[in-house]
């Protein structure tokens, strides 16, 4: 399918509007498939029938499902493993210390897509927090696309998705079937799952608020004016002290000033 110049600006326009999403102009033939699928799906015969539709959608379901064919939501349990080292190694000892008489612990994967991560940091949790028991945990996963939280929910994936889990979690806390592992219904029953806008503060602002954020691999899908504003929803979800932990090759720097680096032996983390 063809997109004209005109047709490509007038979608990625909606779609940054709507989302904060950004798409550049030398992704107009990767847009112009994604497109192509979706109107096949709906039997939309034309561009602007189509664009006429995601704009009159009040609902904001169709953006959702568009944005489930821009965005690349591949993960996988205890995916970037030397940051989750990190985590218990040098992290959960400072929130341990800081929540002292006070053992409540919120938790936030933003942009939880599936909810691997959102399952690896609940299993991490119960397995390193001192005295587990005497908690009061919260961890939440939050998406903008319901149908990669329904499979969320599911707990029900491909076992290559295990592919990074020490064996003796995937023992513990999975069941494998063949090709497919389900998460264990103590982890499952740790976890919720929230539609949210992350570019929208008015749907940020019906989250809770988190002594630690995961935003990996986010991002990379924002350009710096709708990355800053992600950055401060979450940053305004955050109680004071709070750590975030980004993808490895991602830096708040280019930004926002918002959040200060703080040295952990030889590492650095995200805090407010």
């Amino acid at each position: 399918m063809h997109l004209s110049t005109h047709e490509f600006e007038k979608f990625a326009t909606l779609i940054y509007s709507e989302t904060g999403i950004y798409i550049n102009k030398n992704k107009v033939d990767f847009l112009a498939r994604r497109l192509s699928s979706r109107m096949k799906e709906l039997d939309i015969l034309t561009v602007k029938d189509y664009l006429r539709y995601l704009t009159f959608d009040v609902t904001k379901r169709e953006m959702e499902q568009l944005i489930l064919l821009i965005v690349n939501h591949e993960t996988y349990f205890f995916r970037e493993y030397p940051q989750l080292e990190f985590l218990v190694e040098k992290v959960l000892p400072v929130i341990e210390k800081q929540k002292k008489g006070n053992k409540r612990l919120s938790i936030l994967s933003a942009g939880c897509s599936s909810g691997d991560e959102a399952y690896t940091l609940a299993i991490i949790m119960r397995e390193m927090l001192d005295d587990f028991s005497t908690w009061s945990l919260t961890v939440d996963g939050a998406d903008i696309s319901r149908r990669v939280l329904a499979k969320a929910r599911a707990a029900r994936y491909f076992t290559r998705s295990l592919r990074d889990t020490p064996g003796v979690y995937r023992d513990r806390y999975f069941k494998e079937d063949r090709d497919f592992c389900t998460v264990s219904a103590t982890i499952r029953d740790m976890v919720n799952f929230h539609c949210v806008n992350l570019y929208d503060p008015d749907s940020v602002a019906l989250l809770g608020n988190y002594d630690l954020v995961f935003l990996r691999n986010v991002l990379i899908y924002f350009n710096q004016t709708s990355g800053r504003k992600v950055l401060e929803n979450i940053h305004g979800r955050m109680n004071p002290g709070a750590f975030l932990f980004l993808g490895q090759v991602e830096s708040v720097a280019r930004f926002t000033k918002l959040f200060n680096m703080t040295r952990l032996g030889s590492m650095f983390v995200y805090q407010k």
